[in-house]
């Protein structure tokens, strides 16, 4: 059986990107006249785009090990059904 030991992980990962944004840059944005969705867009996005790249490679890799697992335990019956 598989472990998720990567979701658990992966929710204390989740804000990390968003919180690293500075408050300043945002303040600036909004002063240049950028409403909610284009300040959101236009900055925050990204600002945030290698921490969102890390989680979602993160993900895959540990899902895909998790996968691998269940087809290392399973062995040679896993490969006669394929």
């Amino acid at each position: 059986m598989a472990r998720h030991g990567h979701d658990r992980a992966a929710i204390l990962k989740r804000g990390r990107p968003w919180r690293n944004i500075p408050r300043l840059v945002l303040d600036a944005s909004r002063l240049d006249g950028c409403g909610f969705f284009r300040q959101w867009w236009h900055v925050a996005v990204p600002t945030a785009r290698p921490g969102l790249a890390f989680l979602a490679i993160y993900t895959f890799v540990a899902s895909w090990n998790d996968l691998l697992g269940v087809i290392a335990s399973k062995g040679s019956s896993l490969a006669r059904a394929s």
